[in-house]
This record gives C-alpha cells, sequence and structure tokens, in this order.
C-alpha cells in the first residue's frame, strides 16, 4: 500500500517546555489513523506542525514522499491537507454557502467553481437545506458539519479531523461515523483525534497513544486498549471491565 504520510522524529519546544520529542509514524493512502492520549498529550501540536500552523523544532513531515516542513499552510492545502479545528470558528457574517465556497477558492478556483463546488459538499453533509442561513443560527452538530464541509471542499488527499465528534449526543455521533465512513471510501486518507473510544474502536486501522509529548503505543485498536501502559496512562483501570 502507498504512503500518505510520514511523520520523522518530530520535536517541538515552547521555550523551555518540551511538548512533542522525537514522534514518529506513517499513515498508508486510504487508512483511518486514530491519534489518542490525555489532555496536553501534544495532539493538536502535532495537527498544527502537520497543517504548516506551527513550525517544528526538529523532524520532518513527508507527504507523499515530499516534505512540508517549512511550507506555509496554504500552500500545504493545495497538495491536499486539509484540517477541521476541535473548537469551530465560521465565518459567521457569511451564509454556509460562502463559507465553504471560501475553502474552494483557497486552493485556486473561481467564484463560480467555488460556489458549484460548496453547494455539492453542503449537500453531501446533509446542509443543503440551509446553505444560505449563517452559522450562528446552527446546532453544534451543524456546525461540525460545516467545519468539515470547509476542510472537504479543498478536494483533500488527507483529512485530519481534531475532535469532531466532541460535544455530540449518541445519535450525532452514530452520524458522523457514517460520514467518516463514507469519505474514507472517496479513498482520503484521514487521521483523526478523539475522546470518543467507541469512534476510534469502529473507524480507526491502528491507533497511535500519545502521553506527555511521545508515542506511547502504536497498533490495532484492540492492542492499543488492552496494553497496560494505555490503561494506566489513559484509559484508567475500569475500562477493559466496562467494555
Amino acid at each position: 500500500m502507498e504512503q500518505c504520510l510520514r511523520v520523522n522524529n518530530i520535536t517541538k519546544k515552547f521555550g523551555g517546555m518540551l511538548a512533542l520529542k522525537d514522534v514518529s509514524f506513517q499513515t498508508e493512502t486510504g487508512e483511518i489513523l486514530g491519534l489518542i492520549g490525555p489532555n496536553g498529550a501534544g495532539k493538536t501540536t502535532l495537527f498544527n506542525i502537520i497543517s504548516g500552523v506551527l513550525r517544528q523544532t526538529e523532524g520532518e513531515i513527508l507527504f507523499h514522499g515530499k516534505s512540508v516542513s517549512h511550507m506555509a499552510p496554504h500552500k500545504i492545502c493545495k497538495l491536499g491537507i486539509a484540517r477541521t479545528f476541535q473548537i469551530v470558528k465560521p465565518f459567521y457574517s457569511m451564509t454556509l454557502r460562502d463559507n465553504v465556497a471560501v475553502g474552494v477558492m483557497a486552493v485556486g478556483h473561481s467564484k463560480n467553481k467555488a460556489l458549484e463546488k460548496a453547494d455539492e459538499v453542503l449537500s453531501f453533509l446533509g446542509l443543503d437545506q440551509k446553505s444560505d442561513k449563517f452559522p450562528g443560527e446552527l446546532t453544534l452538530a451543524e456546525k461540525k458539519r460545516l467545519e468539515l464541509s470547509r476542510a472537504l471542499a479543498t478536494d483533500p488527499k488527507l483529512l485530519i479531523l481534531d475532535e469532531v465528534m466532541a460535544g455530540l449526543n449518541t445519535r450525532e455521533m452514530l452520524d458522523f461515523t457514517e460520514i467518516i465512513k463514507t469519505i474514507r471510501q472517496r479513498d482520503i486518507t484521514i487521521i483523526m483525534v478523539e475522546h470518543v473510544m467507541q469512534a476510534i474502536l469502529t473507524l480507526c486501522h491502528r491507533v497511535v497513544v500519545l502521553n506527555f509529548g511521545e508515542i506511547l503505543a502504536i497498533g490495532t485498536p484492540e492492542e492499543v486498549i488492552n496494553d497496560p501502559k494505555v490503561i494506566e496512562a489513559y484509559l484508567g483501570d475500569g475500562y477493559n471491565a466496562q467494555n
């Protein structure tokens, strides 16, 4: 299987604080990779480095064999890496359609093409009936779908999801699970941070566990949730007893 993303020995320091230390892993094309760990483990920092928002102190990020380590975020996006943010930040003064169209224009398309693509993506996410509404009129679940719409509008090869299910109820999480399965069927590689372990178990082929900025474990979901180190650092002693 073709390699999509390779993270090589990534270290990130903020002054005297070590946020990530020698983190390495890779994803294969079409894979859904989970990234889990306690709050403060370095997950979002790693996402920010992959997407170009932050620069690593050491190490390199390769996307389909090409180094993206020193590229600006918009150039990384044009190459095919898109992401969502844990806290959704739509343009509240713009309609849903225009919000998504901005994502299309970010990768170089005309306004007409952008609006056409926005309609297509909003329909896929079930928001087409609200395309002329404003983000402030949406529920949390709908705002999460809008956030995902903006990322998908760029036609990514790699989609990075930062807690897209946080704050959702059981029905909404099940709906999002089906959406992610469908996205993966489009040959889009996915890396997802999620604290909802059922989603990780259902969706992911492999899981990377971060703890205090270092990789604690890598394996299948089953291997990871049964790893004593992961149970102690993240899941808690009662996890397996409950599942």
